[in-house]
């Protein structure tokens, strides 16, 4: 995308087979194509050409409609295609940043009206996760809180020793979090899975040591 370019792609780090078809055809000393069939034998002709200069390394970077074969590797119509680009945010880069850069990508291609494409990469999936992160804790945290309540409301029959034992089992949790803060356990969704854990087992002791009171 023209707008992000310097920023969240590296310069020169795209492989694109257009681009490498129109060198192709300009080398070779090919016209551009005036049909869409013109277009097809020229794009099979780079795409089957085995040489230094061709194109059959861009293969699987091309889908079309129908399969095609060693000689004509597109049948049909072109349906989609891909093409490859480096960010300029590394992995060594903070949550955030690659998070911002995801997401400039995205609203990047997103302003092309017209354009049917997305923008992915493998390493998206840990970006999505850590985006959703924070909410999705929060949330969970927060009903596992309201259920401790009201099963403990059902439970022991008392308001107020209700609320002592939801109190005390959402202290476990910021006893857990300040450690986690001392011990540089990052925020993942394993220690988030086991922060929810943790209000299951502590509920337990918390609600008998508060009937024992009561």
């Amino acid at each position: 995308p023209r707008c992000l370019w310097p920023i969240r792609v590296q310069v020169n780090s795209t492989s694109a087979w257009f681009t490498a078809y129109t060198t192709y055809n300009t080398a070779k000393s090919k016209p551009a194509p005036t049909s869409q069939d013109e277009f097809l034998a020229q794009l099979n002709a780079f795409l089957a050409d085995t040489a230094t200069d061709g194109g059959s390394e861009y293969v699987r970077d091309v889908s079309c409609t129908l399969e095609g074969n060693t000689t004509h590797p597109c049948r049909g119509s072109l349906q989609a295609t891909r093409f490859f680009a480096r960010h300029t945010i590394g992995i060594s880069a903070d949550t955030q940043q690659k998070i911002d850069a995801m997401d400039a990508i995205r609203a990047s291609l997103d302003s092309y009206a017209g354009l049917a494409s997305f923008a992915y990469s493998f390493e998206y999936l840990d970006i999505e996760q850590f985006k959703v992160l924070g909410r999705e804790a929060a949330l969970s945290l927060s009903l596992a809180l309201v259920a401790v309540f009201i099963i403990s409301l059902l439970t022991l029959g008392h308001p107020t020793t209700a609320l002592l034992v939801t109190i005390c089992v959402g202290i476990v949790d910021m006893c857990l979090l300040a450690l986690m803060v001392a011990w540089d356990v990052p925020i993942n969704s394993v220690s988030v899975i086991n922060l929810v854990l943790a209000v299951g087992l502590a509920v337990d002791y918390s609600a008998h040591v508060a009937h024992a009171f009561m």
